[in-house]
């Protein structure tokens, strides 16, 4: 049919986030996002949080071991 946008069958989208400010940020993107996302009775929805982290020097072992905890 003419003049009709075909349907979206997949959204893929990523956000950097400034880790000073994540929490914040990331209740920003789940409540303006993804919350509409989800909304749609026909979305099914599946997210993956990635964090990526260099030590140059090695990292503490405090660090280490308060990651691991939660983690679990």
């Amino acid at each position: 049919m003419f003049g009709l946008a075909p349907k979206l069958h997949v959204f893929q989208g990523n956000v950097n986030i400034n880790a000073l400010t994540a929490k914040m940020r990331m209740v920003q993107v789940a409540e303006e996002t993804i919350a509409v996302l989800a909304a749609d009775p026909n979305a099914e929805v599946n997210m993956t949080v990635e964090i990526q982290v260099n030590f140059p020097s090695g990292a503490l072992d405090q660090t280490k071991r308060a990651v691991t905890e939660k983690e679990k």
